[in-house]
């Protein structure tokens, strides 16, 4: 049995990642190419003070159900905690190698259900990004920046 990462006397320099790497990486690339598509099967629309947009997304418990038998086949495995106002995520290895991300939350909510909606809100962006996948649809950092962005279907011509 491997024991758990260090987590409080980091061994690399920037403090989210193990001395080395090698193991957990070639696990992770083969566990993505197992991972399935990921549903955007919810979908909400956003008021704004200049009107409205819509989007849809893949839900946190539609991403882990999708990932976690991928993960599991190939050592890993992942564990989100909070150290203060940052969200840590941790993708773990059977060899004892790890790749840590922080995101600290943008503010703090005024209610506990606005707390919630953020933590799972970026619980889900951690994830996908730690695993280096996709559950949204990407609108350029057009909303972002205060821009509405609205998708526009290729043709078959413009693909080829």
């Amino acid at each position: 049995m491997v024991d758990a990462p260090n987590l409080i006397g980091f061994s690399h320099p920037d403090g989210l990642m193990s001395a080395s790497v090698g193991r957990i990486a070639a696990s992770l690339g083969q566990a993505q190419v197992k991972f399935p598509p990921l549903g955007r099967t919810k979908t909400v629309t956003v008021r704004t003070e200049k009107g409205t947009y819509t989007f849809s997304y893949a839900p946190l418990d539609e991403i882990l159900n999708a990932v976690r038998p991928a993960l599991v086949e190939h050592g890993l495995a992942l564990m989100q905690t909070f150290r203060g106002p940052v969200l840590r995520t941790l993708l773990l290895h059977t060899s004892g190698e790890w790749i840590a991300s922080d995101l600290p939350l943008p503010t703090m909510p005024a209610t506990p259900q606005q707390l919630g909606s953020l933590i799972t809100y970026v619980r889900r962006y951690a994830i996908v990004s730690i695993l280096g996948g996709a559950a949204e649809d990407d609108d350029d950092g057009n909303a972002a920046q205060g821009n509405q962005a609205t998708p526009v279907a290729r043709s078959a011509e413009d693909n080829g």
